[in-house]
């Protein structure tokens, strides 16, 4: 199956200028990316779209019906800067975002348009802590549940 969801993803968060305006920019574009590694030069905050997580079927006897999960990890810096109000970070940024991409897609299928494929639903979790592996990182992981089924 050559279905890749990176795009209309990172399509619909675009249209979405409650979320982009809370993004760094890379490359004069709010920093969304469709892949790891993401460039050194991505400005945080940031939104990084996960390859499929979980890629299931519900098929019918003449439907075809992929399942397919999806992580929307934010990341952004836990010491960004030092001002005459002491250290800033971006943990109410990155909060934000997260709760924003929840409200954003969960039940909201109309968010997300993928060629040849009807949307039947989407399930938003999250936001949850993200994994990091560097302490000057924060991150929080929306994970969405994408049913779809194909068009005849």
């Amino acid at each position: 199956m050559s279905l890749n969801l990176a795009q209309p993803l990172r399509d619909a968060i675009l249209g979405l200028s409650g979320i982009t305006d809370l993004l760094g920019t890379y490359a004069g574009e709010p920093s969304i990316f469709t892949r790891r590694p993401v460039p050194g030069e991505g400005v945080y905050p940031m939104i990084v779209i996960s390859p499929d997580i979980v890629l299931v079927n519900q098929d019918a006897l003449i439907n075809f019906r992929p399942v397919i999960m999806r992580d929307l990890a934010i990341y952004g810096q836990a010491i960004r800067e030092t001002s005459a109000l002491g250290q800033q970070d971006d943990y109410r940024n990155i909060e934000a975002i997260g709760y924003a991409l929840r409200e954003a897609f969960h039940r909201r299928r109309e968010m997300l348009v993928v060629d040849d494929y009807n949307v039947i639903d989407i399930v938003a979790s999250g936001p949850i802590p993200a994994p990091t592996g560097d302490d000057r990182l924060l991150g929080r992981v929306v994970t969405l549940t994408i049913r779809l089924s194909k068009n005849a």
